[in-house]
């Protein structure tokens, strides 16, 4: 499904899966953490940063305030001056692999060090892009599918993936019901969990379907989707959706 440049998630931003979950790709809030947008627009000098489960910390100075900030692990050092991309705000988060709880942390789409260094690449966003798009998938779906969809087959009063992407301006509200299969499955982001199912229609950009729901799947699952259609959803931090099936009922099959 096309993405736009991610724009972070308090979100969505647990660290595993916008998503984010602590430190495993995306940090994912737990149920009591509160999250909001922030400004992102802080530069200043770095006071203290360490690297932990694919993601740097740093603290640094910005303005009258010094603040902490998570993004892609990117080569900082104590001094350098740093850029933060857009953020999202999220409060008492707790980090599993610095066994800590920040009292409020900024999570960051990139760092962008001024001077040399910055120039260079070494330490900007794309010290390590690979790293950088990790962190931006929370709720994206897999680079590239090894499923198996030959045995899925159309609902009956239903729509494809491909059928939903080709008249999504017809059904914009509308409840839907589609069949596919669990391709990434990433729980507890902003109080739903949220499915990438495919069925093996649709071009490469209208062939993944994200869809939120309070049901619990697993990767490889077979399952009848029925919700409503909602278009251009965007949470911020570039978590924008051209098509998403929203608080869905979910059938195992």
């Amino acid at each position: 499904m096309p993405m736009v440049a991610l724009s972070l998630l308090a979100f969505l931003a647990g660290c595993n899966a916008p998503e984010p979950r602590a430190d495993s790709g995306s940090p994912e809030p737990s149920p009591t953490q509160q999250s909001s947008a922030g400004s992102g627009q802080c530069t200043g000098p770095v006071l203290e940063t360490t690297d932990a489960g694919g993601y740097t910390y740093v603290r640094l100075e910005c303005g009258d305030k010094e603040v902490w900030a998570a993004g892609p692990q990117t080569a900082l050092e104590v001094g350098d001056e740093v850029s933060l991309d857009q953020s999202m705000v999220m409060e008492s988060f707790f980090s599993k692999s610095l066994n800590r709880t920040f009292d409020s942390i900024l999570f960051v789409t990139s760092f962008e060090v001024a001077g040399e260094r910055g120039e260079s690449g070494v330490g900007g966003s794309s010290a390590n892009p690979a790293i950088g798009d990790a962190h931006k998938s929370p709720i994206a779906p897999p680079v590239e599918s090894a499923f198996d969809f030959s045995g899925i087959q159309k609902v009956e009063g239903g729509k494809t993936v491909e059928e939903i992407y080709a008249g999504m301006n017809d059904l914009s509200g509308k409840n839907v019901l589609v069949r596919g299969k669990v391709v990434k499955f990433t729980s507890g982001v902003m109080g739903k969990n949220w499915i990438h199912l495919q069925d093996g229609t649709g071009a490469p950009d209208a062939n993944d379907l994200t869809v939120t729901t309070s049901a619990t799947v697993k990767i490889g699952d077979i399952i009848l989707v029925k919700g409503q259609v909602e278009l251009d959803k965007d949470f911020g931090f570039g978590y924008q959706y051209d098509v998403l099936i929203v608080d869905a009922g979910i059938t195992v099959e």
